[in-house]
């Protein structure tokens, strides 16, 4: 019965136009990363563009 119910969910989902997957992207801050940041604050607006890949 459970696998019936997940299954009628998603085509109703398709029939519907929503997305029947979500994919979930997960990012991991350390501790240095934190600390950049705080001070990157604390120096003020700059001139310069980060550029992040």
């Amino acid at each position: 019965m459970p696998i019936a119910t997940g299954i009628l969910i998603d085509k109703y989902r398709q029939f519907e136009g929503e997305p029947t997957q979500t994919i979930e992207v997960r990012k991991t801050v350390t501790l240095d990363d934190v600390k950049g940041e705080l001070d990157r604050i604390k120096r003020g607006p700059s001139d310069e563009i980060e550029v992040v890949e």
